[in-house]
């Protein structure tokens, strides 16, 4: 059983960090990324946008126009008939 230590716990860190670090940095020295032409990018500003669209289409669908609506034929208050 291995004791991590304060010591030992920022070394482990240390190494997790330089685990995820290092790839992309090796990447960029070595030049391995893929010409700008083959590289999909969305601007961050794009996509909340998009989101934004979609739900206001959402709501829109959501309603219906006033044409829509159908009134049945004795929808409304009708006056009694007097028996007397």
């Amino acid at each position: 059983m291995t004791l991590i230590t304060l010591a030992n716990f920022d070394l482990l860190i240390l190494l997790i960090l330089l685990k995820c670090l290092l790839p992309p940095i090796i990447l960029l020295i070595t030049g391995l990324f893929p010409p700008p032409d083959q590289v999909i990018t969305t601007g961050g500003k794009n996509i909340l946008l998009r989101n934004f669209y979609e739900r206001a289409e959402e709501k829109l669908r959501q309603k219906r126009a006033a044409s829509e609506h159908v009134m049945p034929e004795h929808g409304c208050k009708q006056a009694r008939v007097s028996t007397s």
